[in-house]
């Protein structure tokens, strides 16, 4: 796989492209095409992206709620069951050691149910103490949602038409024919 690498879209697209192919990819494929593009580019260096041990506790202590992922963003559907558990286990293991409060919530990495975590998946959320699961399936919750799925309204719909239509679904309103 070869890229154009002229300007700053074609970088971008570069970038969205790889991710696209990684992130389907288990554990040891994904960390094996990422040595080989090491070894092309050498050492990189980039700027932390990710929340310190502090922020977290602060932001904690401020009221907020902090879930687990996966340890390295894994979409569980591509991994092994025992790689799976050990991804959710490390994430939820590593903040319960940091955090005052312990983890009670879990959003599923890429998170369509069915795709990308199935129902194993969510027995290994619930096994680990886990009360409440977010998908990335479109929707609202309801009392009759499933709590480790719960599905996640998209305000960022960027035609009316399409969000008029995910509010009516939400309403539970039927969409005419």
């Amino acid at each position: 796989m070869s890229f154009e690498l002229s300007s700053i879209k074609k970088k971008a697209d570069a970038y969205l492209a790889l991710v696209g192919k990684l992130k389907v990819l288990s554990n040891l494929e994904r960390d094996r095409e990422l040595q080989g593009l090491k070894q092309c580019l050498g050492d990189v260096k980039t700027n932390r992206c990710m929340m310190t041990p502090k922020q977290l506790i602060d932001l904690q202590n401020r009221g907020h709620s902090i879930g687990a992922h996966t340890h390295t963003h894994s979409i569980l559907a591509y991994q092994s069951y025992a790689v799976a558990n050990s991804e959710i286990t490390a994430s939820i293991d590593i903040l319960n050691a940091l955090l005052p409060k312990k983890i009670n919530c879990f959003a599923y990495p890429n998170g369509w149910l069915g795709r990308d975590f199935t129902e194993a998946h969510e027995d290994m959320i619930k096994h680990y103490g886990v009360k409440y699961g977010f998908a990335t399936n479109d929707g609202g919750v309801t009392s009759k949602s499933e709590k480790t799925r719960l599905p996640r309204f998209m305000p960022h719909r960027k035609e009316l038409n399409q969000f008029c239509i995910a509010v009516k679904k939400i309403a539970g309103e039927k969409l005419s024919d």
